[in-house]
């Protein structure tokens, strides 16, 4: 038989072989926080999208309400902006002075059920509507139309990835 001092020894061994490491607690509820910060936020044509977009955390989905949101969009997180409706009609208007959506840095962003309209690249010569620098996007049933660049990419210019599916640019 073992003496009581073996037993505890093999004991503590075992306990440490199956115990997690002290940092694997803190990653699992790290990921969790992240998980849990994850939201879906309703955003309505009156309301800023802009704004929206900088008060959304890094994987929230902002859900667009049919109307039109104006002006330029500049993303730089991780974000999923998509139409509240399958075949809804939620425009997105650069008004024919800022780029529609300029997506910066190594992010991914999801657009869907979107039209995306009168960009122009202005200074910046590339990416009327749409202008990617880096990154991945996947442009999903969006249609993408009336889009002006200097020299390039008038409906869009896209540094990185892209995934694509249903899009109608005429």
């Amino acid at each position: 038989l073992p003496s009581m001092a073996q037993m505890a020894l093999n004991l503590s061994i075992l306990l440490a072989l199956i115990a997690p490491a002290a940092g694997s607690v803190g990653v699992a509820q790290e990921k969790t926080a992240r998980a849990v910060r994850q939201a879906e936020i309703a955003v309505g044509p009156g309301a800023s999208l802009q704004g929206a977009v900088d008060a959304a955390s890094p994987g929230d989905t902002l859900i667009l309400a049919n109307g039109i949101y104006t002006g330029g969009l500049n993303i730089d997180k991780d974000i999923t902006i998509r139409a509240s409706q399958s075949g809804g009609n939620v425009i997105l208007d650069g008004q024919n002075a800022y780029k529609t959506i300029d997506i910066q840095g190594g992010n991914k962003v999801i657009l869907e059920g979107l039209t995306i309209t009168k960009g122009r690249a202005g200074a910046d010569p590339r990416g009327g509507n749409i202008k990617v620098r880096g990154g991945e996007v996947d442009i999903i049933s969006c249609t993408i139309t009336n889009g002006y660049g200097n020299y390039d990419g008038g409906a869009a210019y896209i540094q990185g990835h892209t995934n694509s599916e249903n899009q109608y640019i005429p």
